[in-house]
């Protein structure tokens, strides 16, 4: 069963967006720049092409068809098809790319519900607007050597704003 998002999350990217984003929006890891949230400055984040300069790209879906009914039942957290291996560094030609800021998480039970970022500038991930199941939904989400898709329980608290994504 496939829900989509009605509140804080309806106007995050859904899954095929962030499909094109993560293997056709060449991403590029970036450990050197640096921002801020919640007045604390980190380093480290993904460029990814805008999808106006993605050839095909189509929030409906991805490869011709969606993803929502066709990724791996139970979900297979290391499905090969669903990650790949980031480039590094900056692109030479910024206009063409948006930053997305490696913002960590905000924990699980664990951790009581704290703000983390494992190692600052390590993680990223963010939510699409679409829920795999009653529990779980769908994000991008990538590290200095990896970026993909997967899905992941709704518990979990990642930082982002739809305007990251333009």
């Amino acid at each position: 069963m496939t829900v989509s998002a009605t509140a804080s999350a309806k106007e995050c990217s859904t899954i095929n967006e962030l499909a094109y984003y993560a293997f056709q929006g060449h991403p590029s890891w970036d450990g050197d720049i640096t921002w801020s949230v919640h007045k604390h400055l980190y380093k480290g984040g993904m460029w990814f092409l805008k999808c106006s300069n993605i050839p095909n790209f189509n929030k409906n879906e991805y490869g011709g068809k969606s993803l929502l009914n066709t990724c791996p039942n139970p979900w297979v957290e290391n499905y090969p098809a669903r990650h790949k291996i980031p480039a590094q560094g900056r692109p030479s030609d910024l206009d063409k790319y948006f930053f997305l800021p490696a913002t960590g998480f905000c924990g699980d039970q664990t951790t009581n519900y704290e703000f983390r970022t494992l190692t600052s500038g390590y993680y990223g991930a963010y939510w699409s607007s679409n829920s795999r199941t009653n529990t779980q939904s769908f994000l991008l989400h990538f590290l200095n050597t990896t970026v993909g898709i997967d899905s992941d329980d709704r518990y979990w608290l990642y930082i982002q704003e739809s305007t990251w994504f333009k």
